[in-house]
């Protein structure tokens, strides 16, 4: 049976949009992971949108202050050793997810960034990581500075004065684990990061709660830059 012009026509119209879509977004993630990839398509995150934080286990809250307390020698070994291998140019990528909406009709927001960064260390072993994070798919471009301080005995982030204390929660030769309160514009917020080391790799991954209630997560993996 033999197909009318009209009705190839407007099976063409039909199939050329969906190829270009399909292009766009096949080029956007490509030059990414399979596991950012994967991740930026489908469910990789455990949390659902404003669960209760983990705080409140055990009889404990968000509200209360942090347990802060100093470096075993151990411990501080384990971090100037980590904090010094930081020390180079580094490129990666990042996955951030938003939770909006309301608590009865949550939804996420998800963005993938491409990462350049610069990491230096001082003779003290603290380190300032200055990243450039570039979106792609929004055609936008952020920078972000952390800083990670062994002071007083003491491991700090982003300050380096008690307004930097933290709870550590694990430190091991390749990982540090540790949660962050603060009150910012009236509200308690939470940061559980986790900073993982491997051999010319690093990892940073933030969750955030906001008044006691799952918000925010980012996972920023770096390589050595060539």
């Amino acid at each position: 049976m033999k197909i009318k012009n009209r009705d190839l026509s407007q099976s063409l119209l039909e199939i050329v949009p969906l190829l270009v879509a399909a292009y766009i977004i096949i080029f956007s993630v490509s030059i990414f992971t399979p596991y950012a990839q994967e991740c930026y398509a489908q469910e990789c995150y455990v949390q659902n949108c404003y669960v209760p934080s983990p705080s409140y286990a055990d009889g404990k809250s968000p509200f209360d202050k942090i347990n802060v307390r100093d470096l075993t020698n151990t411990e501080e070994e384990i971090l100037i050793e980590n904090f010094k291998s930081l020390s180079a140019y580094w490129k990666g990528e990042a996955i951030e997810e938003q939770c909006k909406g309301s608590v009865e009709s949550p939804y996420r927001e998800r963005n993938l960034y491409s990462i350049k960064a610069k990491a230096e260390t001082d003779r003290f072993g603290n380190v300032k990581l200055k990243s450039t994070f570039r979106s792609d798919e929004k055609n936008t471009t952020h920078s972000e500075i952390i800083r990670l301080y062994l002071v007083d005995n003491k491991f700090r982030f982003n300050d380096d004065t008690g307004y930097g204390d933290v709870e550590l929660i694990e430190i091991t030769k390749s990982k540090v684990r540790f949660l962050k309160r603060y009150v910012d514009r009236f509200l308690r917020r939470e940061y559980f990061v986790t900073l993982s080391f491997e051999s010319n790799s690093f990892s940073i991954d933030t969750t955030i709660y906001v008044q006691g209630k799952y918000s925010f997560f980012t996972k920023k993996n770096f390589t050595v830059k060539d």
